[in-house]
Parts: C-alpha cells; sequence; structure tokens
C-alpha cells in the first residue's frame, strides 16, 4: 500500500503499515506535534516538503531489516525514535531536535546511495550496546562536547570530542576491519593496537581546518587488551602511509572512554586505540572510606603490572600503620579504621630483573 500526501500534518498521528511516499513536487508542511509511526519504508521524492515539526518513530515488531529512504532529495525532520528493529538509511536525514535510541540499529548505507545522518539539535547523544547507528554520522550546531552514539556488527563504540565546529559537520564510523590496513603498527613507543576496528573522521564540506579538540575514544569490550602491560593511547593517522605518519595524542583511562592528552589535529582521517611500551604508576592522594563506591580506599594505577611490591602507610610523625607486600587494588582493606588527616605513602615495586623503584607520595584521608 502506498500513502501519498498533499496536504498539511496538522497535529496528526499517523500510522503506517505500507511504504510512506511523499510525490515530486508535493508541498507537506507539519503542524505541532504531527507524529509518524512507520515500520516499512519511506522515500521523499519533493523539493518542497518541510517536516521540521514532524516526530519519526521507527518502530518495528519483527527481526527482519527495514529500509528508509530518501530518493532524489533530503528529508528533515524533528525528531527521530529508534523503538525496535533493525533500519537500514539509504538516502538523506536531517534530525533538527532530538534523536532518540532505545533499541535497534539504524544503518547509515554509504555504499547503496549517498546515504547520510546530520544531527542539529542541541542535546547530546548516546546509546548502548543494544542500539547505535552502524555507519556514519554528521553532528552540526553546537561547539560543546559532543557524543556520537556509532558501533558496528561488534558492539557499541562511540566517540567523543570535547568542541565541536557549530559551523561544519562534524562525523564519525566505526569501521570493521583491522588498523593495520590502513597502517596502524607498533613503533617504539606504541606496544599494540586493538585489533578489531578503528574510528573514521570525516568533515562536511569543504577543506580540512577543523582540529584543536581532545578526542575521547570508548573502550567497551576492551578492558582485557590494555590489561597491565602498557598505557592507554589513541593514534592518529591520515589515511594510509608509513609508521611514520602515526602521531599518539597520549591518553588517560576516564571509564568507558580512553581520552587524548593532546588536541587531534583536524588532519587525522584515522583513529586507533594502542598501549604504550610502558606503564605509568600513580598513587591517588585521597581516601574518603564512606562506602559510596568512591576513593573508599587507596588505589595506585598501574600497580597490576608490577606484582612484587610492597606499600607501607606511614602517619604524619613517621609511625608505619599499614604494611602490605604484593598489593592489588581490591575493597577488602578496612580503611575505616585510619584517622582523618595525612599520611606517607611508600610504593617499593621491581621493575625487571634488579631495579627496584621507590615512589613516595602523601595522601590524604577524608570521612
Amino acid at each position: 500500500m502506498k500513502w501519498l500526501l498533499s496536504t498539511c500534518l496538522l497535529g496528526l498521528s499517523l500510522l503506517a503499515k505500507g511504504q510512506f511516499i511523499v510525490g515530486a513536487g508535493t508541498a507537506i508542511k507539519s503542524e505541532a506535534t504531527a507524529t509518524l509511526v512507520t515500520n516499512l519504508s519511506i522515500t521523499n521524492q519533493s523539493t518542497r516538503t518541510d517536516l521540521s515539526k514532524l516526530k519519526l518513530v521507527l518502530a518495528s515488531a519483527s527481526t527482519r531489516t527495514e529500509t528508509f529512504r530518501t530518493t532524489g532529495n533530503p528529508l528533515s525532520i524533528g525528531k527521530l525514535s529508534m523503538n525496535g528493529g533493525n533500519y537500514t538509511l539509504l538516502g538523506d536525514f536531517t534530525v533538527s531536535d532530538e534523536l532518540v535510541f532505545t533499541s535497534g540499529n539504524l544503518i547509515v548505507d554509504k555504499v547503496a546511495s549517498a546515504g547520510t545522518l546530520t544531527y542539529t539539535g542541541a542535546k547530546d547523544l548516546d546509546g548502548s550496546d543494544q542500539s547505535f547507528v552502524n555507519g556514519r554520522i554528521f553532528i552540526k550546531g553546537s561547539s560543546g562536547p559532543r557524543t556520537f552514539p556509532i558501533g558496528n556488527a561488534k558492539g557499541y563504540f562511540p566517540v567523543a570530542i570535547e568542541n565541536g565546529d557549530a559551523n561544519v559537520p562534524l562525523g564519525f564510523e566505526v569501521v570493521a576491519s583491522n588498523p593495520s590496513t590502513v597502517g596502524f603498527a607498533t613503533s617504539q613507543t606504541v606496544k599494540g593496537v586493538f585489533p578489531d576496528h578503528f574510528w573514521e573522521f570525516s568533515i562536511g564540506g569543504t577543506g580540512n581546518s577543523f582540529g584543536g579538540s581532545l578526542l575521547s575514544l570508548s573502550s567497551n569490550l576492551t578492558s582485557d587488551f590494555f590489561v597491565a602491560d602498557g598505557d592507554p593511547i589513541i593514534l592518529e593517522k591520515e589515511g594510509a602511509g608509513t609508521i611514520a605518519s602515526q602521531k599518539s595524542l597520549g591518553g588517560s583511562v576516564n571509564s568507558p572512554f580512553i581520552s587524548g592528552s593532546n588536541p587531534m589535529s583536524g588532519l587525522g582521517k584515522y583513529y586507533a586505540l594502542a598501549k604504550a611500551d610502558v606503564v605509568t604508576v600513580f598513587i591517588h592522594k585521597l581516601i574518603t572510606p564512606d562506602k559510596d563506591d568512591q576513593n573508599d580506599a587507596l588505589f595506585i594505577a598501574g600497580i597490576d603490572a608490577y606484582p612484587e611490591n610492597e606499600v607501607t602507610l606511614l602517619d604524619r610523625w613517621g609511625v608505619v600503620v599499614a604494611n602490605w607486600k604484593n598489593f592489588k587494588n581490591d575493597e577488602s582493606k578496612n580503611f575505616r579504621e585510619l584517622a582523618i588527616g595525612n599520611y606517607i605513602c611508600i610504593l617499593k615495586y621491581k621493575k625487571g630483573a634488579d631495579e627496584i623503584n621507590v615512589k613516595p607520595q602523601m595522601i590524604t584521608v577524608l570521612k
């Protein structure tokens, strides 16, 4: 069944069980809170449509892939809600207000056609392992933090940038391929590159002027890759080439993201997670043993890489109040008995066959 609309959508709620077609030359205007719910396809053949206030709900009771296409002309709508099922976008969509993912994947098929999904709303986006954009999504209209809810058949691997360019659409997608195919590889400072995927960056319009924003890449499902044998880092690479063109942005863990410590250049087309050839040991400076799951115990970042260690805790008079051999980060140690105040934590750990490192750090206990 095909529906051809030539009148205004005046606050109506339409349920399309068949194909929804906007015919060539047809003028359609949405008013108030018009909603279109469909579980099949949409085709836009008109240059005169104004659906900017329309809410399009993609609802499917089946597991088969449904197709939403705009042929010839883009379709601009206010809100797009994913409500189950998997959908393939074969045309150009612009969502101006809100993009909501409840469940299901939206595939932006850039191979079958010039498919694009551009979000210009003010709200930040998120997704999950059960709901994300599989393909490229562009975000435009905000200079604040932006999260791209993207993934692929292997899982949910979003990217976040600290400052977007309000005038330039910035696009990301996760590519299901080994990063070595575009030249990511180990070097003197890189111990390993996460092997299952990398991120591809795009700038809408002309030029590659965007740069200077900090970048965060999802560490979802990659935790085993970073255990005990190298600091996480972000690699940036402009197209295929030699290892020499590979740039490290550094990085630190900010669950569930690895965040670069250096800004992206704006020239990097590809990004990947990697691990450095060193592990940084860092003693956290605060203990608040109030059982709120934040700073409840002494935490030493990177200590898992050096199991042969000794940790000594001294009070302000130099008296030993605690000592642990082969210290591990866990919640079994009772720090609630420590009095409020400052302490000196002395860490000794074996690095290599004979090298012993000593790291002192003042820590504070608050309750």
